[in-house]
C-alpha cells in the first residue's frame, strides 16, 4: 500500500486560520472548513504538489468564499407573505452590490410576483432605512445595520 503524507505550509497554515477566524458562524458556514481542509489535499495533489502551498490553499478558500455566498442567496426564504418573501429577496440581492431599480425587479423576479408587491416591499425597506436610493449611482444600496 501507498502511504504518503500531504503537508501544509507554514504560509498555508496562516491563510486557513486567518480565513477560519473570519468565516461567518452562521447555518450557511456548517462543515464549509472540512470542506476547505480536504480540497486543499485534493487540489494539491491533483496539480502533483508535494505540500498544500499558499496558491493552493487560496484556490480552495475562493471556492468555499463561492460556495457560502451560493448557499446564502439561494437558501429558501420563510415569510408568511408575499411581501415579506420580496423584501428578503431585495435584502439580498442588494448585500451583493448596488442595483438599479431594472436590475433588482430582474433579479428578483418582480414581474412574476406582482409589481405591487414589489413596490410595497422595496418601499417597506426604504422606510426602515434598510436600504436607500442613492441619486449620484442611480442604485439601491443595502444599509449595513
Amino acid at each position: 500500500s501507498y502511504n504518503q503524507e500531504l503537508d501544509l505550509t507554514d504560509e498555508a497554515k496562516e491563510r486557513f486560520h486567518q480565513w477560519y477566524l473570519n468565516l461567518d458562524r452562521s447555518i450557511h458556514a456548517k462543515r464549509l472548513d472540512a470542506y476547505a481542509l480536504r480540497l486543499m489535499a485534493l487540489l494539491a495533489v491533483n496539480e502533483l504538489k508535494s505540500a498544500v502551498d499558499t496558491e493552493t490553499a487560496n484556490k480552495v478558500l475562493a471556492i468555499c468564499d463561492w460556495q457560502l455566498e451560493v448557499r446564502q442567496i439561494h437558501d429558501p426564504i420563510d415569510a408568511d407573505n408575499e411581501t415579506a418573501k420580496m423584501e428578503e429577496k431585495i435584502r439580498r440581492v442588494l448585500k451583493r452590490e448596488p442595483r438599479t431599480d431594472r436590475e433588482l425587479k430582474q433579479y428578483t423576479h418582480a414581474k412574476k410576483t406582482g409589481l405591487w408587491v414589489y413596490n410595497r416591499a422595496r418601499q417597506n425597506l426604504l422606510s426602515a432605512s434598510e436600504i436607500q436610493w442613492r441619486k449620484e449611482i442611480k442604485k439601491y444600496v443595502f444599509n449595513e445595520v
